[in-house]
């Protein structure tokens, strides 16, 4: 068993000065001041911030290929009618590239579950195998 100690540790109450207990890869305990039992192994993180894992539960990653370019002016539609026609000239190989970076940034900044809506089969590749949990 481990206990993280943190000044900042984020509870549903705000932050607090307490710890986070884990037994095998699983939290047990969570909240301000001591919570481990004598005989766990604490680790002090001093002035840190613990927090939970972020979500992220709307996201385009077959679309990365579009973030550095400006979408069209206009309503929705018109937004609409330059994706598909952007889409039509996309390079397969530069959107994988692309979306396994945006993949491995979300995981980066601490990210644990993903809600992905897609239309190409591909990106399914591109998710398999990685630690995070979504759909």
């Amino acid at each position: 068993m481990r206990a993280y100690r943190s000044s900042h540790l984020l509870t549903p109450e705000g932050f607090v000065d307490g710890e986070v207990v884990v037994r095998d890869g699983v939290v047990v305990a969570a909240g301000p001041g001591r919570q481990a039992p004598g005989d766990a192994r604490v680790l002090d993180l001093g002035r840190s911030v613990v927090m939970p894992g972020l979500v992220n539960a709307h996201t385009h990653l077959e679309l990365s290929w579009m973030g550095a370019d400006r979408p069209p002016g206009g309503d929705y539609l018109a937004w609409l009618r330059g994706l598909l026609e952007r889409r039509e000239h996309e390079d397969p190989a530069v959107a994988r590239q692309v979306a396994e970076r945006a993949r491995d940034a979300l995981i980066a900044r601490g990210t644990v579950a993903v809600g992905d809506i897609c239309n190409a089969t591909w990106i399914a590749d591109v998710w398999d195998g990685v630690p995070l949990l979504g759909v």
